[in-house]
């Protein structure tokens, strides 16, 4: 069994590793073998005749989603252990640690690649889902998550003590007496054994883009990830809870915004209404709406992911997520979200569709006929045109 800890960047998968690890070796229960930078076909070749055994656990750290460690975890080879932290924060500790500034994380594809990463981890099932803030609150009742999530038994005295063992001040300890090169030059250079950077720890702080990033920064990132904080339980900066009552306002000059096409005018109206404290699905799915046409498809699924989970069975909803994922290029994750429409609307001949085009996109053009039920002399004449 291969365990993966693979969390995103500056959010606690590194002190979820490290407890993994005690929980493996101190046990005889496998091995730690450390970073990887990306779990390749390769890597998995080399691993997945160990991740076999039942007696014995591999224990590895990575962040970036592969279709490799995917498949080992749909097969029961792998079991995954994902963190996730407030985006903004990790911006700022990113900045801290490997860039020259929030600044350049922002003006780069890095938020796109995390919050990429963060749906396609997210998005595989029995996966061990942990929120930064609460690792760093209650790392007791973490490391009790992490033991059951592993069938390992575990006291309430013994999780104690493994927390007490990677506590904050334990781990500063720790890189105080790393023999590494001092950041910047050496900021990925690690210790190979407990995963630490020199600067590891620059602050555990809650909330420090709040100090850090300025007030067009924080415009500017929570524009790309609105729906995103929202859905993990993030206040969004100017949230005005108590009024409500504008947001049908603000819904009619959004709708005549996007009749005229002014896109990025109808944008700001709608988060505008989200930052209202609206949890009305048609706000989030009419603003993914507008990203959609203005080509921005991870902010589109984004707030389309939030209006599917407060109208479930809106089918309207559904195929605009798959449709998103597939103008994202992750048909994977589109025809999975077209499939469980299906599920629940086995006659709707909308996800049925997209379903269709989704296939055809890969070039699968007998299964994509098969879902439309379409003659044999027909299935060569059907296209993907909608969203390709």
């Amino acid at each position: 069994m291969l365990i993966f800890c693979c969390g995103m960047m500056r959010s606690g998968s590194t002190v979820q590793y490290q407890i993994v690890t005690e929980l493996i070796e101190s046990r005889n229960l496998g091995i730690s073998i450390g970073w990887i930078s990306q779990f390749n076909a390769t890597a998995a070749k080399i691993l997945e005749d160990a991740a076999r055994r039942d007696d014995k656990m591999i224990v590895l750290k990575t962040h970036h989603y592969t279709a490799e460690a995917a498949s080992l975890h749909e097969r029961g080879l792998a079991k995954m252990i994902y963190s996730y932290r407030d985006l903004r924060d990790v911006v700022v500790s990113l900045g801290h640690q490997f860039y020259d500034s929030p600044e350049e994380v922002l003006s780069g594809s890095t938020v796109s690649r995390l919050l990429r990463n963060d749906y396609r981890w997210r998005h595989l099932p029995d996966i061990l889902v942990s929120r930064y803030e609460s690792i760093v609150d209650e790392l007791p009742k973490e490391v009790l998550r992490i033991a059951h999530h592993l069938n390992i038994s575990l006291t309430a005295q013994q999780a104690a003590s493994i927390a007490d063992k990677f506590s904050l001040a334990r781990q500063r300890q720790r890189i105080g007496q790393l023999q590494l090169p001092s950041a910047p030059e050496a900021a990925n250079i690690y210790d190979p054994v407990n995963q630490l950077h020199p600067g590891h720890i620059q602050s555990a702080t809650v909330g420090q883009w709040q100090s850090v990033l300025s007030s067009s920064q924080v415009t500017a990132l929570e524009s790309a990830i609105l729906s995103w904080l929202v859905d993990r339980g993030y206040l969004v900066e100017a949230t005005q809870p108590d009024r409500v009552e504008e947001v049908a306002n603000v819904e009619l000059e959004g709708e005549q915004l996007c009749r005229r096409g002014q896109w990025q005018k109808a944008s700001e109206i709608y988060q505008r209404a989200i930052r209202l404290g609206v949890c009305a699905p048609k706000i989030h799915h009419a603003l993914g709406r507008v990203y959609f046409h203005q080509g921005k498809f991870l902010a589109a699924v984004n707030a389309y992911q939030h209006a599917s989970a407060l109208a479930p069975n809106n089918m309207t909803y559904a195929c605009d997520l798959g449709g998103g994922w597939a103008r994202a290029g992750e048909y994977k994750l589109a025809a999975s979200v077209y499939r469980q429409a299906i599920a629940k609307q086995p006659q709707a001949q909308l996800p049925r569709s997209g379903l269709a085009k989704v296939l055809s996109a890969q070039g699968k053009l007998k299964k994509s006929a098969e879902i439309l039920k379409l003659p044999t002399d027909k299935r060569n004449d059907f296209e993907a045109r909608s969203f390709l």
